[in-house]
Parts: C-alpha cells; structure tokens; sequence
C-alpha cells in the first residue's frame, strides 16, 4: 500500500488517504456458452420453420377441402317430363352427405316419398325422382283392379291385385331406373328415378342445371329423361372449380317400350 499526503480543502489539513492499484478484469464467458447460444437460435429456426410448414399445409387442406361444382345443360328435343342431372355413388359423396347433409338452401329436390295414381288405366305421373329408400304410394282411382309391378334389378315388387278406393306402398332399395307396371294393362307404364345422393338437379326449361358442394374428385354424370336414353359422362371437379358439361339426350328405342307381364310372359287380352 503506499501513502499518500493529500491537503483536504475543506478543513486545511493534511490528511493520509490509501490509494489502491487497481486491476482491470475483463470477462469472458465461457465456450459453453457460445454453443448454448447457437443451439437455441438453431431450435428456434427450426420451429419457426416447423410452424410455417404448418400453416401452408393447414391452408393447403383448407383449400383442397373446398368444394366445387358441376354445371351445364341436358338438351332434351321433344321432351315433356323432368329431365334431371346427377352424380352416381362414389365414396367421396356418400362421406359429404353424411358429414355435411343437404346445403341448406339446397331446393326440394327427389323426394322421401311420392304418389303415382293409377286413373283412366294410366299411372299420374308417369315418371317421377325420389331418393334412395323413399316410399312410393300407388292409389288406385279407377273403378276395375290393377295390378302393379317391376322386376327391375334390386327393386323388384308385386303389389297384388287391389280394387278401385285402395293403395300400396313400396320402398325404393336401390339408386337407378325403376320401370313400372300393370299386369293387367299392358298400355300402363310408369318410370321412376332413384338418385343415390343429394348431388343431382332438376334441369330448367332450356336444360340447365347446376349441382353445388361437391367435392373435388373425379365423378360419373348421369343426365335423365323418362322418354330419352340416359347418358353418362366423366368429369374432375377441383376445389373451388366447377365442372361444365353438355350434352344432347337421344330418344329411347320403340322396342323399349314393349314389356312382359310380371311372370315374363307376353300379355293376353283383357276384358
């Protein structure tokens, strides 16, 4: 230690005061340190990109779980009955309907449950479009007893014969056409149109049509008329997009026409 004589002003004194020689410490940190450092900026680039990866891939399924649409016009010459487009079954449809069910301003489309009135030995209407498991009801208004049937595939029936005043109903089990008939007039034929989903619609006067909230995917078009051939095309919906088809429905042959009664046999003269 070394002493110092030092005047202090205030009092006019001398005065000893220690003097210390100081040090200079300078700090360094340790090298662990230095790798801590960069691991943590390292980890936090790595989930910064992790959480980018995130979000483009949550908007990515955002995107590809928006649905499209199917759009376009069934040309139907000379036609006077409903003229209807829709989506065959497909996996993908049957998910959407039972995840999401009807769009809520979806119009009344085919319906749970319809009447064919048999009158003046003629089915009114002649054609109708329900959905998969619908009832069907066929009152009879005529004075003589009918008999109604179809033997097509998967929705096979036989109402039995029941006079004027009564009625049937018959379930519909499978999507598809569904020709019916009287075993007792052979002049008497009805058409109606199972659709498997709520994907289908009623084409307007000029034969447009428009099938919403469908997921993208790739479908089967039917477009339908009771008195044409019915046609099918492929199309590929993307998300978002809209699918647009047209096409021109050609008339049934005349031979489609004829029919066998309920046994497969040719009919014989009723009185």
């Amino acid at each position: 230690m070394i002493t110092l004589n030092t005047k202090d002003t205030t009092r006019g004194l001398l005065v000893d005061r220690p003097s210390f020689s100081e040090e200079e410490t300078i700090y360094e940190p340790p090298a662990s340190l230095f790798v801590r450092g960069a691991m943590r900026r390292k980890h936090a680039a790595r989930a910064a990109i992790f959480l980018f990866a995130c979000v483009l891939s949550y908007a990515n399924a955002a995107l590809a779980a928006e649905p499209g649409a199917v759009r376009g016009r069934v040309v139907v010459p000379n036609n006077n009955g409903p003229v209807v487009a829709y989506l065959e079954s497909h996996p993908a449809l049957g998910a959407a309907t039972a995840t999401l069910g009807p769009p809520p301003d979806a119009p009344a489309l085919a319906k749970k449950s319809a009447t064919i009135t048999q009158r003046d030995t003629e089915f009114l209407p002649d054609a109708v479009i329900v959905r998969k498991g619908a009832r069907v009801t066929f009152p009879n208004k005529d004075k003589v007893y009918h008999n109604v049937f179809s033997v097509s595939p998967g929705n096979e029936f036989d109402l039995g014969l029941f006079r004027g005043g009564e009625r049937r109903t018959i379930s519909m089990r499978r999507p598809g056409e569904v020709d019916v008939y009287c075993n007792i007039h052979p002049n008497m034929a009805a058409k109606v149109l199972v659709v498997p989903n709520r994907f289908h619609a009623v084409a307007d006067a000029s034969g447009a049509f428009a099938i919403e909230g469908v997921p993208a995917g790739r479908y089967v078009l039917v477009g339908w008329s009771a008195t044409h051939e019915p046609q099918r095309r492929e199309v590929v919906v993307e998300a978002g997009g809209a699918a647009r088809v047209e096409m021109t429905l050609q008339p049934r042959a005349a031979e489609s026409r004829h029919h066998l009664n309920k046994e497969g046999q040719p009919y014989g003269r009723y009185k």
